[in-house]
């Protein structure tokens, strides 16, 4: 014990402690220590603990020392040099002193634990990295200390979140890089927020974090109204909020289908095409478009398989967009991202966004996404992100009631065309005289007989095709030139 304290006791700091302990003891000591001020201190101060063979006097000597020898400690360690503690470095100093004198028995306990603290034995932070490589550990499984101290104050440092140069840091950062041996805040460009070593420069996510920024979300909702657009369907600001972007488990997955099925409607509508999977194709195109424009990068993720039947699968749109959200999040040049749950030590790491995307069902989701920033909270470029198992979500297949519309559009445009181009020489099929109301008007025959009633039902499928559009919103100079014709038709029937 003698040892540890020549080895690290210096300064005059340590005069005071000293002498307000020894005052309650005999003069001769007292007189010791007074010559001490004005001499060699440290090897004076170094004879008198060689001097005392009571192990209580020595103790108490030990006491008053304790507190600036373990600051000389951390100083020490917190240098520009080593974990790169600088500003807000006596607050850490002062915090950590205080939890291992709540939790250690005894000083010497104290010290060596403190020894050990530093010299990266008591937490492996890189062993929890490598553990929880795209799978969910727990950071308290990651404790090797000798001594009870670290468990006991393991809650109350993870929580600490002291502020360090112009920032507060995040729940878990100050105990990787405390911890480690090897440990710093940044690396030599200043970039992660915890150093563990060559190829761990850890960027430290509090569980519920979001994977970088995005300012570009309104050029995503540009990108998304000008798709639209293109297909006829000009979109207002309210019809915006109920489609692909939404907050929350249950709106999400809605929004995302209503946005599909119309789209994908739209799209075989517009392209006189009933081919489903082409349609769908064309929607996920539509939603890597828009990823891309939100993040400003053109991302690697296409949403392949996200659509089907005009339908959107939540589960896999959402993974999609935080990988690439991942991605675009890498330019700040960390080599890993940790999710660290402070309250339950769970803790997942990823080196890289193919290895988040990977192992996409070994973290979940907040589901909270919109046009309007993103996931909130100084606009996150992805919802946040949970160390537990991805929770899915069912598929919403509720058919909205512009999809509805768009198809009975799509079901009377075919009708009328078919009506302009082939009447009274070929006959409606059985869906177009259903559609039109003309089910009776079966044969070659009945066409004939029935021109008058033929005529009305157009005419009254031709005034809902126009109510339709206009409802939706896509009306366009071509229905002028698809009244006339109709006009034209009716007069040569």
């Amino acid at each position: 014990m003698k040892q540890t304290f020549k080895a690290h006791v210096v300064g005059e700091r340590i005069v005071d402690r000293i002498m307000s302990e020894k005052q309650r003891r005999k003069g001769d000591m007292k007189d010791w220590i007074n010559e001490a001020v004005n001499a060699a201190l440290k090897s004076k101060v170094l004879k008198m603990i060689d001097e005392i063979d009571n192990d209580e006097d020595l103790l108490k000597a030990i006491n008053a020392m304790a507190v600036p020898v373990m600051e000389k400690m951390i100083h020490e360690a917190c240098g520009k040099d080593k974990k790169k503690i600088t500003m807000g470095r006596d607050e850490v100093t002062r915090g950590l002193i205080a939890l291992i004198n709540k939790y250690g028995e005894t000083v010497e306990q104290q010290f060596d634990f403190l020894k050990e603290f530093l010299d990266g034995k008591s937490f492996d932070a890189k062993g929890l990295v490598k553990g929880s490589h795209g799978k969910v550990a727990n950071a308290m499984d990651y404790i090797t200390s000798a001594y009870p101290i670290m468990s006991k104050m393991y809650s109350e440092l993870v929580n600490w979140t002291p502020k360090i140069h112009t920032a507060n840091i995040g729940p878990g950062e100050l105990l990787f890089i405390m911890a480690t041996d090897t440990g710093a805040k940044g690396d030599e460009e200043d970039k992660g927020d915890a150093y563990l070593g060559r190829g761990l420069n850890i960027e430290m996510k509090s569980d519920g974090g979001h994977l970088g920024t995005s300012s570009s979300f309104n050029m995503g909702k540009e990108v998304f109204k000008d798709a639209f657009k293109a297909l006829g369907k000009e979109l207002k600001e309210k019809d915006l909020d109920d489609l692909m972007l939404r907050n929350g488990k249950a709106r999400m997955p809605k929004a995302l289908s209503d946005c599909s099925k119309m789209y994908t409607e739209l799209y075989k509508a517009h392209y006189a095409t009933s081919n489903q999977r082409q349609a769908d194709s064309a929607c996920e195109k539509l939603y890597w478009e828009v990823c891309n424009a939100c993040m400003g990068i053109k991302v690697d993720y296409k949403f392949t398989n996200c659509v089907k039947d005009g339908f959107t699968n939540p589960n896999l749109f959402l993974q999609n967009w935080c990988a690439a959200a991942y991605q675009q999040y890498e330019a700040h040049g960390f080599d890993w991202i940790t999710l660290f749950n402070k309250k339950t030590g769970a803790t997942i790491s990823f080196d890289g966004h193919a290895n988040f995307f990977k192992n996409r069902n070994n973290w979940d989701s907040d589901w909270h996404l919109m046009w309007a920033g993103g996931g909130q909270k100084e606009g996150g470029a992805s919802t946040r992100i949970i160390a537990k198992p991805f929770q899915a979500q069912p598929i919403s297949t509720d058919v909205p009631g512009d999809a509805e519309k768009i198809q009975e559009l799509k079901d009377l445009r075919s009708a009328l065309d078919h009506a302009i181009n082939n009447m009274p020489r070929k006959n409606f099929s059985v869906a177009h005289r259903v559609t039109l109301g003309l089910e009776t008007v079966n044969t070659a025959a009945k066409v004939l007989k029935n021109l008058d009633l033929i005529k009305t039902q157009t005419k009254e499928g031709l005034k809902r095709y126009f109510a339709h559009k206009k409802a939706l919103g896509m009306r366009d100079r071509k229905d002028i030139t698809f009244g006339i014709a109709f006009k034209k038709w009716v007069k040569s029937l």
